[in-house]
């Protein structure tokens, strides 16, 4: 484990080997809280070797063959135009997925109610429901999210879109735009900066290859 003093705080970075994995967590604190960083990186700990030791581990030599669009989920969502981030252009589980919220407790708890398998990430992301009944409460629950914890005023959805919602937020970076479109047991969720237009396209896209045959 390692520290070190910031303009920010007290930053700590610990490395934990467990079995074949290595943890790593990481935190900043002010400098009155050192205590609470290795509380917390100590209970993190403790926590996580259960849950990796649930992950199935893919053999060095078999990483070509892994499949990188679990359950043909991602092949339905738009392609990014230009460079894509280490996260996207890829398909999570609901522990995965989760982690893309701020409040990843409750979007985990969502995904479990509703029966949520998959999250794809790209240009647009697609999520999987085990029913379509549990593709609309996911759209519910994620609407209500957006209004009451994400601050989101709802706005007009794309003229001709059956099963669309939108939203507008202020923010430092300029107008956002947050579009939802449902179709069976998919749910297609759109975000796009300063470009209310270019989101309702692409929501306009989104349900055109949700309601294409599989």
């Amino acid at each position: 484990m390692g520290d070190r003093q910031t303009s920010d705080g007290f930053t700590t970075n610990a490395f934990t080997p467990y079995n074949e994995y290595v943890l790593y967590q990481w935190t900043q604190t002010p400098d009155t809280q050192k205590d609470w960083a290795a509380q917390t990186i100590a209970k993190t700990v403790r926590d996580q070797g259960p849950l990796i030791e649930k992950f199935a581990a893919t053999a060095p030599g078999d990483y070509a063959n892994i499949k990188v669009d679990v359950d043909s989920v991602l092949r339905l969502t738009i392609p990014i135009d230009g460079k894509t981030s280490t996260s996207q252009f890829a398909v999570y589980g609901p522990r995965g997925a989760s982690h893309f919220a701020n409040d990843a407790a409750t979007k985990l708890d969502l995904f479990e109610s509703t029966g949520t398998t998959r999250m794809a990430v790209n240009e647009t992301d697609v999520y999987l429901s085990q029913t379509e009944d549990g593709s609309k409460k996911l759209m519910d629950g994620m609407s209500q999210a957006f209004e009451t914890g994400g601050g989101l005023i709802p706005s007009a959805a794309p003229a001709n879109v059956p099963n669309a919602k939108c939203w507008t937020k202020d923010t430092p970076q300029g107008v956002g735009t947050k579009c939802l479109v449902q179709h069976g047991q998919y749910l297609g969720e759109i975000t796009t900066m300063d470009d209310e237009t270019k989101a309702h396209q692409l929501t306009a896209a989104q349900y055109l290859i949700l309601t294409s045959p599989k």
